[in-house]
């Protein structure tokens, strides 16, 4: 009797065990899917990005480095006429990894120079690049060193967050230091 006792206990135990993992794992799902994992840390920094075009050294994960003293750039230059150029509608993302309720976009613009090109900025979020929906909107234009912070007032869900000068004109150029996304 106390073997069959001891087997049952032992099944139970199993069982038990084996309902606490399948427990364990709900809960990290449902957390997972109510973005309440994402932490209250920088969520861009040194996260997978990219961006409309490239200048030289100045790619983007320059603006999510942590530094505030270098910078990201889209493309310039001149063109057959000796006419300085950028492009219309430069942008740069960040892929934060995961989907979290995004509360706060803090952008730092570059310091030492051209501030002003800061301008018209849009900036989008979403679950996917090709799904962004607009999140919120700087007119400009922006002073050197300038930090704007960027607040949601209903935290929405997003894996992605988008910053693009909303301008068709080819004299933009989308530079700036840092790039922060906070969650809720």
């Amino acid at each position: 009797m106390e073997k069959m006792i001891l087997g049952l206990e032992r099944k139970i135990e199993n069982c038990a065990s084996k309902e606490r993992v399948k427990l364990e794992e709900v809960v990290e799902d449902f957390q997972s899917q109510c973005y309440g994992l994402c932490g209250v840390d920088n969520l861009a920094l040194q996260k997978t990005c990219g961006q409309s075009s490239v200048n030289g050294k100045y790619s983007c994960e320059k603006a999510l480095d942590g530094i505030k003293d270098n910078f990201m750039h889209t493309k310039d230059g001149y063109n057959n006429h000796g006419v300085y150029f950028g492009e219309a509608y430069p942008y740069w993302w960040v892929d934060l990894g995961k989907n979290c309720k995004v509360k706060r976009v803090k952008i730092y613009n570059r310091t030492h120079c051209c501030g002003e090109r800061l301008h018209d900025l849009e900036i989008t979020i979403g679950k996917t690049l090709s799904n962004m929906k607009f999140y919120a909107r700087f007119t400009g234009p922006a002073s050197p060193g300038q930090v704007l912070n960027m607040n949601c007032k209903i935290p929405t869900a997003a894996r992605y967050v988008k910053l693009m000068i909303m301008d068709r004109s080819v004299h933009n150029w989308l530079h700036v230091s840092e790039v922060e996304v906070f969650a809720d």
